[in-house]
């Protein structure tokens, strides 16, 4: 399938890592590295040691966001291994923003966000329930770490899910996420949430940090060389959402008051500053 694609492919049969046996691993369409596998050696579940548990415990791997210039192409690309597209970002012309993909009945086990790429926005790892976050948070401001918090903790629009956004030591981004839906039904519908709606990203309305657009992680080649970027020729999400003096706007017509009223003409939702 991937080298009817041009993609270069490689096989190992006692795997690439220790505990990983039959391996193949490709770099997509996309520029990403992927690997497919189905035999690994398997470690002791601590789910029910609750000696070992802290109030913040993380449960498993939630999914994965990759940063595209092309999201339709990847969204072809994905519904061809399976996926199926539960949320997605357009506005009046079409231009496709993000999309979000699953397979595991969830909102998402990977999502398409439009912007130079091939890139990684982040990892998500699931807690339990939102007091988990909050617990976390916790934590990070009694050690000092407050400024590894990068967005949040808030509830998304899309998806649903209450979130907190943090940097690792080395830079790279981690969601802590719980509380999205179910959408394993067939005929499970898709949500496409218009662009200018503020409460897409975050269903509060607050603020959505520009680092969180434009920053992300460079991805390797299968020699471990970083992959070039290409860059996004449709608008950016962060370019038609907010303004030129970092204020962002929920609706066009509250800069002059025509949308929510005279009361509150003038009035800018989300300093970005």
């Amino acid at each position: 399938y991937y080298r009817e694609m041009g993609c270069r492919v490689e096989r190992r049969a006692d795997g690439f890592v220790r505990g990983v046996g039959d391996t193949v691993r490709v770099e997509d369409p996309l520029g990403f590295p992927y690997e497919f596998f189905h035999e690994v050696e398997h470690a002791e579940r601590l789910h029910m040691r609750y000696d070992l548990i802290s109030a913040g415990e993380l449960v498993r791997i939630d999914h994965f966001n990759q940063v595209t210039p092309d999201v339709p192409r990847g969204r072809k690309y994905l519904e061809e291994l399976g996926f199926r597209v539960t949320e997605d970002i357009k506005d009046e012309a079409g231009t496709t923003y993000a999309a979000w993909m699953h397979r595991k009945g969830t909102v998402h086990d990977t999502a398409l966000t439009g912007g130079d790429g091939p890139r990684l926005h982040h990892i998500a790892f699931a807690t339990h329930e939102k007091h988990n976050i909050l617990q976390i948070c916790d934590k990070l401001g009694a050690l000092r770490l407050s400024d590894q918090i990068e967005r949040g903790p808030g509830r998304h629009g899309v998806s649903n899910a209450f979130y907190l956004y943090l940097r690792d030591p080395d830079g790279h981004r981690i969601e802590v996420y719980t509380q999205d839906y179910y959408t394993g039904d067939p005929d499970n519908p898709v949500i496409t949430w218009d662009v200018h709606d503020n409460q897409r990203r975050d269903w509060w309305g607050n603020p959505v940090v520009p680092s969180w657009y434009t920053d992300a992680s460079r991805v390797l080649d299968l020699d471990g060389a970083v992959q070039p970027l290409t860059q996004r020729t449709d608008s950016s999400e962060m370019e038609v959402t907010i303004g030129a003096d970092g204020f962002s706007y929920t609706r066009e017509g509250d800069e002059d008051g025509t949308y929510r009223g005279e009361a509150s003409k003038g009035f800018k939702l989300g300093n970005q500053l």
